[in-house]
Parts: C-alpha cells; sequence; structure tokens
C-alpha cells in the first residue's frame, strides 16, 4: 500500500508542477503580447510609417483597379493597351521603382519625428 501512496503523492506533485508551470507561462505570454502591441503602436503611429502605410494602399488600388466594362458595342473592338497584361507588368514595375525611391525619404522623416531622431540635434552638434 505504501507504493500506491507513494505514487499518487508523485503524480499530485508533478500535477501541481505542471499547472504551476503552465500559470508562470500564461503570464509570460501576456506580458510579451502586451509589449509587442506597445510596440507595435509606437511605431505605426509615426508620421513616416502612416505616409508609407498610405502610399502603398495608393499603389495596390492602382494597380489593382479594374478598367470600367464596355457595352457590347465596342466590345468588338480590339482591347486596349491599358488592359494588357504587359502594360500592368510595366505599371507594376514602374510602382516599385517609385515606392523605392521614395523609402529614404520616409526614413528621413521617419527619424526626425522620433525622440531622439535629427530634430532633437543643437546646431553645434556633429552629424
Amino acid at each position: 500500500m505504501k507504493i500506491f501512496k507513494s505514487l499518487s503523492t508523485e503524480i499530485k506533485n508533478a500535477e501541481r508542477q505542471l499547472l504551476v508551470h503552465q500559470q508562470k507561462l500564461d503570464a509570460c505570454t501576456v506580458t510579451l503580447l502586451k509589449k509587442v502591441q506597445q510596440k507595435l503602436q509606437q511605431y505605426v503611429a509615426t508620421p513616416g510609417t502612416l505616409w508609407l502605410g498610405g502610399g502603398v494602399g495608393f499603389i495596390l488600388g492602382e494597380i489593382t483597379k479594374q478598367p470600367p466594362k464596355r457595352s457590347s458595342a465596342t466590345a468588338s473592338h480590339s482591347r486596349s493597351p491599358e488592359g494588357s497584361p504587359l502594360r500592368r507588368v510595366l505599371n507594376l514595375v514602374s510602382s516599385a521603382h517609385s515606392l523605392y525611391s521614395a523609402l529614404p525619404i520616409v526614413w528621413m522623416l521617419k527619424n526626425i519625428y522620433q525622440p531622439g531622431g535629427a530634430s532633437n540635434l543643437s546646431p553645434d552638434d556633429d552629424v
């Protein structure tokens, strides 16, 4: 009988340790999620990020915009070059190039508006 009591006691202890471990893990998870959420809110609200997001949204809207539907009388004519796959790819490459060109400006704005950025330098500081 003593063996069974010892075994049941060990099982209860293991279950208790597992429960404590799960509670600690839950607490760490909640803390980590709060920290990640705070960091995301901190970076998403910066002007540079908002400008970049708006620009990307505009470009995606322009790329995915569907041409207006034609009436059946004009449907017999050939397709316009605006709707051709090659034209869409060229527009996409052009838009990506424009976005890539605008990224340094966004990064500069982000550094200026962030605490400790370029706006906090005094005229005497070396850059």
